[in-house]
């Protein structure tokens, strides 16, 4: 989830989907995307990384300047507009979102969009992104979930009344 997903999970992320790209797309910066993505969803004005334009001043530089979000991504979409973030990061070689290798996917550059010829479709970062997602609190057989990493007292009272039948749990 877009809105939630920390730092070191971007950025892991980010590597490992750029990493099956391309070679014209290696200069891309990993920790310059996640910088961007990150100021892009925070609602502060501070820069975060090293390069220090990952906020309003640059987007209001651009020849058709906009306004940085600092709130969270209505769409995965709209990453388009992050620094960095261009359509062949977003959607590796699946222009169509089909998350099928067609013919024009994998001709080299032959016909739009830019590929590899691999016969490996790189499908970037979009099937991999949510904005809206959530954690159930019951288990497949319904029963309540139990965070286990709790106070050992508290701990041992809800495992007992979600096991009431299993005393050793």
């Amino acid at each position: 989830n877009l809105h939630t997903a920390t730092d070191a999970q971007l950025l892991k992320l980010v590597e490992t989907v750029l990493a099956g790209q391309q070679e014209d797309e290696s200069d891309v910066d990993p920790r310059g995307i996640v910088d961007a993505i990150i100021d892009w969803r925070d609602a502060d004005s501070k820069p975060t990384g090293e390069a220090g334009d990952t906020e309003d001043a640059y987007y209001r530089l651009l020849d058709k300047p906009y306004r940085v979000k600092n709130g969270p991504l209505s769409t995965v979409e709209e990453l388009l507009l992050v620094k960095g973030v261009t359509g062949q990061v977003l959607f590796g070689e699946d222009f169509d979102r089909n998350g099928l290798l067609t013919p024009n996917e994998d001709d080299d550059d032959k016909s739009f969009p830019p590929d590899n010829q691999d016969g490996v479709l790189n499908r970037g970062l979009y099937p991999y992104l949510t904005v809206s997602s959530y954690e159930a609190n019951t288990s497949n057989d319904n029963r309540p979930r139990v965070y286990l990493f709790s106070d050992e007292a508290p701990l041992g009272k809800e495992l007992e009344d979600v096991f009431p039948d299993q005393p050793d749990v």
